[in-house]
């Protein structure tokens, strides 16, 4: 093994992927002769990031030897703060929809307003400065992913 990083990062997404996969199987399955269920875009993810993963381990043994190591003080704030608003997120997303609920807010608003705070963020952490691109890649993908779930997937959204 020449890249030890790629190795082991590789790995962790490969259990990540696994364990995913585990979840995903907890879902619905398709009702009939219907081709996509609420599994269907998390199964597609997940299948694309294990193929990718795979991938990322087998280069390990190919490409040269990483001379520093991994992770940088840099990234790692960068990694903390992400995973900080990943949870943030998902906090977010479960106590603002208890309040949708029981304020019969519209369908979706939770899932809107987290998932566009969600991009903003994001990007900020990656090093987007553009602030005009930051905000249309945010309200872009948010009302896409809108889209997909509630009127592809037909998945009812906080």
């Amino acid at each position: 093994m020449k890249n030890k990083t790629d190795f082991s990062i590789g790995i962790g997404i490969l259990v990540f992927c696994t364990v995913m996969l585990q979840q995903i199987m907890l879902l619905p399955a398709p009702a009939g002769s219907e081709l996509f269920s609420a599994r269907s875009f998390p199964l597609g993810i997940d299948i694309f990031l294990f193929i990718l993963s795979a991938l990322l381990v087998y280069s390990s043994f190919k490409t040269k030897k990483v001379q520093s190591e991994w992770p940088e003080n840099a990234i790692r704030v960068r990694i903390g703060l992400m995973a900080l608003s990943i949870l943030g997120y998902v906090l977010l997303f479960i106590f603002a929809g208890d309040l949708s609920i029981q304020n019969a807010w519209p369908i979706g608003t939770v899932f809107a307003v987290s998932t566009f705070l969600f991009l903003m963020i994001a990007q900020l952490i990656t090093g987007y400065k553009n602030w005009v691109k930051i905000f249309l890649i945010a309200i872009i993908t948010t009302i896409f992913f809108y889209f997909i779930f509630v009127h592809f997937f037909k998945v009812p959204l906080p």
